[in-house]
């Protein structure tokens, strides 16, 4: 099964997320702190992490560089709505690819359908 890992502080956006990428019959697990999200990938792990690059008193672009070199495979997205500067910074970082907010729930379901096998594939 292919499972997403989503860390953003926004509980409004974070279920709208989990709700557009869940109709897609992958597994989603919300966090809402960096130390959240490396417990949850240490525990279950994940193909996929979707980070908001501006929590609440976190560094989250040191998270996508550890998560980089920890987790080679892994596809990392960086979501911002705080400009392109920083948008190239978290592709410095690692970051698969960004998403500058606000974007369209089909934008995201398309850019996560292109970084990560399709259910129905992963289970063949």
């Amino acid at each position: 099964m292919t499972r997403i890992v989503i860390c953003e502080d926004n509980q409004q956006l974070c279920r709208l997320l989990e709700r557009g990428v869940e109709q897609d019959g992958l597994k989603v697990t919300v966090t809402s702190t960096v130390r959240d999200c490396l417990d949850t990938l240490s525990r279950e792990g994940a193909d996929l992490v979707l980070i908001d690059i501006l929590l609440k008193g976190e560094n989250t672009l040191a998270l996508i560089r550890q998560l980089r070199a920890e987790h080679r495979a892994l596809k990392i997205v960086a979501m911002t709505g705080a400009g392109h500067a920083l948008a190239c910074a978290a592709m410095a970082q690692g970051a698969d690819s960004v998403l500058e907010k606000p974007f369209l729930l089909d934008t995201l379901e398309d850019l996560v359908a292109s970084l990560v096998p399709a259910p129905a594939a992963a289970q063949g």
